[in-house]
């Protein structure tokens, strides 16, 4: 009988202890975690990149000096946190 009791507090013990550290949800959270954020970062230097050199390219074929590039990495900013956001929602 007393290890009959033992055993079932022992199985409590287990059950409050992975409730409180889910070992096996860690790792791959966490990897899930890293990948949406070199997937926010390669979007974020892609986008600024290609607004960049597209702004810069307009700039010289229609010699308007740095308005172009800098109205172009002005978009190409608010289109990254747009995707953010979106990508956000997502995730929630």
């Amino acid at each position: 009988m007393d290890k009959e009791k033992l055993k079932k507090l022992q199985q409590k013990i287990d059950a409050a202890q992975e409730k409180l550290n889910p070992t096996s949800a860690a790792p791959s959270n966490n990897a899930e975690s890293m990948n949406k954020g070199m997937q926010i970062l390669t979007e974020m230097i892609g986008i600024m990149l290609a607004s960049g050199v597209i702004g810069y390219f307009l700039d010289v074929w229609l010699e308007t000096s740095p308005a172009l590039l800098l109205f172009m990495l002005v978009l190409g900013m608010v289109t990254f946190f747009y995707k953010l956001l979106k990508m956000t929602k997502k995730i929630r």
